[in-house]
């Protein structure tokens, strides 16, 4: 418990450090601890999402119900087949393809990191890109005959500006149900949103039928009205 003492461990330690630095001496690491270590020491510092990696950690080790994880050996000791019986479990419960790319992707990150970061001795015959699934693709789009189709079976109201709005942008229920009068540019032809999901800002184009409407709920707006579509439930006390 004195200066010298410690400077000598320190310095014994960082000389061992060095040496299997040198020599290429690896560490062994069980999976489940490893894939802590990659999100403690990277993620939570480095990854703007990295409660996804979180969760992907938790997936992996079996600690989310519904989601049986890889088996916990070493590192080094990951097959091939383990990735393909995860790929076909995930498959089996019903989890969209792009999920299980995501974890594969983070898989193959993470144990990238630890051979390189941590000198964990990682196996050198898996082949991630192999099991990548081909995601499902959804039309997201209608033709104006639909859409127009869509909004004659909707009566006239908030219900019906709603929908013009949520045709007419593709922003979301949630964005337009809590769209603010300040988000509004009505001059300018657009509205900012808040996508806090994806934490950035969205600006988007209002088209002439959505201007129409938009006009026609500000001129009818009462003066304590903050969000677009004002209802009885938000209704603000005057001060």
């Amino acid at each position: 418990f004195n200066k010298k003492e410690v400077q000598a461990a320190a310095a014994k330690e960082i000389a061992e450090i060095i040496r299997q630095d040198e020599a290429g001496v690896v560490s062994q690491a069980k999976l489940h601890e490893a894939l802590r270590i990659y999100v403690r020491n990277y993620s939570e510092i480095r990854v703007l999402t990295w409660r996804d990696h979180d969760l992907y950690c938790r997936k992996l080790s079996g600690e989310v119900p519904g989601h049986p994880g890889l088996r916990n050996v070493l590192v080094s000791q990951l097959t091939q087949g383990d990735l393909s019986s995860l790929v076909a479990a995930r498959k089996r419960a019903g989890l969209a393809a792009s999920t299980i790319n995501k974890e594969l992707t983070f898989l193959g990150a993470a144990i990238k990191w630890l051979a390189r970061n941590e000198q964990i001795d990682v196996p050198s015959g898996l082949n991630i890109s192999e099991l990548t699934l081909k995601p499902f693709t959804k039309k997201r789009w209608a033709t104006p005959q639909q859409l127009a189709s869509i909004l004659s079976l909707i009566p006239k109201g908030i219900e019906r500006d709603i929908a013009v709005l949520l045709m007419s942008t593709g922003a979301r229920l949630g964005e337009v149900l809590s769209l603010r009068w300040d988000q509004v540019r009505l001059n300018e032809g657009f509205i900012d949103l808040e996508r806090t999901k994806v934490d950035n800002e969205g600006r988007l184009q209002l088209s002439e039928m959505a201007t129409q409407v938009m006009t026609k709920r500000y001129s009818d707006r009462q003066p304590d009205d903050v969000y677009v579509f004002q209802t009885h439930k938000r209704s603000f006390p005057q001060p």
